[in-house]
């Protein structure tokens, strides 16, 4: 993830790359949640929570916000899919909010 935060910001010519990062795991976590809201078996678990256990880790990786889904089986699986599909889509919105300013330090 830091090196896609890294490239839009570039391409953007302006914005602070940590902030290009935070956005990036909010609007992951953002539409996983969404995602949850279509699995009725998945609502019992609170994935925010689960997001910022994967946080504190020593070892934390950003892969690690999409593995830890196939954990939930097939509806996991779904929603490691659909979140990797819309990768270039957060991708491309944070490139316009640091083009206008939004992501600045």
């Amino acid at each position: 993830m830091v090196p896609l935060a890294h490239q839009l910001i570039k391409r953007a010519g302006r914005g602070a790359q940590f902030v290009a990062l935070e956005r990036l795991f909010t609007l992951i976590g953002a539409q996983t949640d969404a995602y949850v809201s279509q699995f009725p078996q998945l609502r019992k678990y609170n994935f925010e929570e689960i997001r910022n256990e994967l946080y504190t880790r020593t070892d934390f990786d950003s892969s690690m916000l999409f593995s830890s889904l196939t954990y939930f089986g097939a509806a996991g699986i779904a929603m490691n899919n659909g979140l990797i599909e819309q990768i270039p889509v957060f991708i491309d919105a944070l490139e316009q909010a640091a083009r206008e300013g939004n992501l600045d330090a």
